[in-house]
């Protein structure tokens, strides 16, 4: 009989769900992390750079029934993401915050705030931290600034000035005393007037 309910035991704790979540680039580069947490209960789990949740799959749950909410407390009363799921990962902020608990519900969403998350606290099962290689969480520009770098046009015949005082053209004019380049410029002026003033009348 004691047996009985100790194997009875360890099969309800060996067979709950899971599911592993991975927090997804900001704007700067930042380590990725990914961890995974029992569904159906609030998880504190201290993230202090995030910009935005996924979730990569689930254990004893089909990933595709889950819906998430992050917390900005660890008792789970106030919301610090709007719901996620598999298919609409969460976008919280371009610029890295702060969450401290997660909470995965299997057919149905999390509670908003109604502060009776703390009854059913799950734990972080484990927790793995990715390094991007660096420039590849954002955009050339993003890359550019985290190197030190100006991005420059392509076109652009200006070399950029890190005193931010005009500089001169890389390329300089092949000739600058063109004869006859004034009345050039008058006759041309004095075309689009008379077309203009045909255009009028």
């Amino acid at each position: 009989m004691k047996y009985t309910a100790t194997i009875a035991a360890l099969a309800a704790v060996s067979s709950a769900a899971t599911v592993t979540l991975k927090t997804t680039p900001c704007l700067q580069d930042y380590p990725l992390e990914e961890w995974t947490i029992d569904t159906n209960k609030l998880v504190v789990h201290d993230l202090q750079t995030v910009c935005g949740i996924k979730i990569l799959n689930a254990t004893g749950v089909s990933a595709s029934s889950l819906t998430c909410l992050a917390y900005k407390d660890k008792a789970g009363t106030q919301p610090g993401s709007a719901y996620f799921s598999l298919s609409d990962p969460a976008a919280i902020a371009t610029n890295p915050v702060q969450e401290a608990a997660v909470r995965c519900d299997e057919n149905g969403k999390p509670p908003m705030s109604n502060g009776n998350n703390a009854t059913a606290v799950g734990t972080v099962t484990s927790v793995t931290f990715v390094t991007l290689p660096t420039g590849t969480a954002g955009t050339t520009a993003n890359t550019a600034a985290s190197s030190g770098s100006i991005p420059t046009p392509s076109g652009n015949s200006t070399s950029p000035s890190a005193t931010g005082t005009p500089t001169q053209p890389s390329v300089a004019p092949t000739n600058t005393d063109v004869p006859g380049a004034a009345s050039m410029v008058s006759l041309s002026m004095g075309a689009v007037v008379a077309g203009l003033m045909a255009f009028l009348l």
